[in-house]
């Protein structure tokens, strides 16, 4: 693949358990316009017969409505509520 624009940072999200991609990923570009161009040129490109989505990120949303991240939100995880005695 070519280089589109300076990268600061490119993230592939990779499944938990086995540790493989779970097909998508993030690409920080510090100019809105050399990334507003990649965007375009990378949305009409193919991987391995597959059409590339590429789309701004946004903030996730929990199911209250406020956005995701650290300290926010609902406070799940394994075994949450399950009683132990």
């Amino acid at each position: 693949m070519k280089s589109l624009a300076p990268v600061n940072s490119a993230k592939v999200i990779l499944d938990r358990e086995t540790r493989k991609s779970r097909g998508f990923g993030f690409v920080e570009i510090p100019d809105n316009a050399a990334a507003e161009k990649a965007m375009k040129e990378l949305s009409i490109s193919e991987i391995g017969g597959k059409r590339l989505t590429v789309k701004v990120a946004e903030d996730k949303k929990n199911k209250d409505g406020n956005s995701g991240g650290y300290g926010s939100g609902n406070k799940g995880g394994y075994n949450k509520g399950r009683n132990r005695h």
